[in-house]
């Protein structure tokens, strides 16, 4: 009887642990669900991880794991994730960017243009494109003799991409083709601003290779198409020189997560990886991070994003400081974030940029009283009219005046607002908003009429 009970206690006792199993499976499961829908993206990891570590080959899961592991930056879970759906047969641009990334950091070029696609490619795809720009910077790491090739190539057929012709400057530069690089450049439309921020790199580029005439000719080119502002300058400044193949590739995917030739399409996944990776591979290059950072940023992670801007502070250069301030404001960090922006636009060497973008911070936050001192400020600049164009300096005024006239000072809103209209006689906007604000006051109705009619 002993040995009866024993038999039909083994099944009951393997029948229990398998419900406890299920249900911790199905609690882990619902953890994740959960957390996955919550704007705490760490926390929701965390919950995945929980249930990947019980249900590994769970449909979906490992994409899932992916997705979360390159929005929070473990490139070690990425990378492992990433080599597993490979294996199983997926070639998605997401996986391809880690692996990509992965593998130039190792060296192994031959894994390298494995991932960025086939050697030949006659249709104009996502694929081929990726692969001939990868294809040209390890061309130049294993000291190819016409580095680029396949690239230059598309470059020189018609209706080329100006991007990519600044890409193939850049490749040319890095193997040593001067004068190959400035005819390239020379060509480059710069009426494109990826092309613009793109050949804005070869600048130093030049200048380290011993092309300082080319250097010369190419700013005063991009300066004639758009003003640089000093924020700008500052940020190409710290481009490197002399860059390597794993740094050219770490500028390309970074152009990719910008939309630039947009092989990933409107695949914001795919666009956060290719970010990612490219600061995985170059951790310094303040532009690339910027580019992480405002993707982080359109998937609702300021703090995640917060984190991508984080570097040296004595190296920071103020294009950083300014979009850290506005993500501050945009993770509760109010005052901290108001107080960064404040500085930056206050300092002696400010920039318009830079006031601007505090202006905007602080009338977000309803700053009444900060924002008309900003605006005195801007509007107080020698030469504003000059230094502002037409539209922008009409904007001011008005911005001005409505917190005149919130105040009840119709004396201090009026000079503003015809001098906004002597401006912008043409915008309606400006023309309605100063009739009806007129009107409101009960001043100059039959004018004040006539404005409105003029905006019809």
């Amino acid at each position: 009887m002993a040995a009866l009970a024993s038999a039909s206690a083994a099944p009951a006792h393997a029948a229990r642990e398998n419900v406890a199993a299920d249900s911790f499976r199905l609690n882990a499961q619902a953890a994740a669900v959960l957390a996955r829908e919550s704007s705490d993206a760490r926390a929701a990891y965390a919950a995945l991880l929980r249930h990947y570590s019980i249900d590994p080959e769970r449909p979906g899961l490992r994409a899932d794991v992916l997705r979360y592991a390159v929005l929070t930056g473990d490139r070690a879970r990425a990378t492992a994730v990433s080599e597993i759906l490979w294996t199983n047969g997926s070639r998605s641009m997401e996986i391809r960017a880690i692996l990509i990334a992965e593998a130039t950091q190792r060296g192994d070029w031959k894994r390298v243009r494995e991932l960025a696609g086939p050697a030949t490619d006659k249709v104009r795809t996502a694929g081929s494109l990726l692969g001939d720009v990868i294809d040209g910077w390890v061309d130049v790491a294993q000291r190819g003799q016409n580095p680029g090739s396949r690239l230059r190539a598309r470059t020189e057929s018609r209706g080329s991409s100006a991007v990519m012709q600044a890409v193939m400057a850049s490749i040319l530069l890095t193997g040593g083709d001067v004068a190959g690089a400035a005819e390239i450049a020379d060509r480059i439309d710069l009426n494109d601003d990826e092309a613009r921020s793109t050949a804005r790199r070869l600048v130093p580029q030049f200048a380290a290779r011993g092309g300082a005439e080319s250097a010369e000719a190419l700013t005063a080119r991009l300066d004639i198409v758009e003003p640089q502002s000093r924020d700008e300058a500052e940020l190409a400044r710290t481009a490197p020189g002399k860059i390597t193949a794993a740094q050219g590739i770490a500028a390309w995917l970074g152009l990719v997560a910008r939309g630039s030739d947009n092989p990933v399409g409107t695949n914001r996944r795919a666009a956060l990886a290719f970010a990612r990776s490219a600061v995985w591979l170059a951790p310094r290059d303040p532009q690339l991070r910027l580019v992480l950072a405002n993707l982080l940023a359109n998937e609702e992670q300021p703090g995640l994003a917060l984190e991508a801007l984080a570097m040296d502070a004595a190296a920071e250069p103020a294009l950083i400081g300014l979009r850290r301030a506005e993500l501050m404001v945009a993770a509760g960090e109010v005052d901290a974030g108001l107080a960064l922006a404040a500085a930056l636009a206050q300092r002696p060497d400010t920039t318009l940029d830079a006031q601007l973008r505090y202006l905007n911070l602080l009338r977000g936050q309803e700053r009444t009283a900060d924002a008309a001192v900003a605006l005195d400020a801007l509007l107080g600049l020698d030469d504003a009219e000059d230094k502002l164009s037409a539209p922008l300096f009409a904007q001011l005024l008005v911005a001005r005046a409505e917190i005149h006239l919130a105040n009840k000072n119709w004396d201090g809103a009026k000079p503003l607002l015809d001098q906004a209209v002597a401006i912008q006689g043409d915008n309606a906007a400006v023309l309605n908003f100063a009739g009806y604000s007129a009107i409101e006051a009960r001043r100059d109705v039959d004018a004040s009429f006539a404005l409105i009619e003029r905006a019809l």
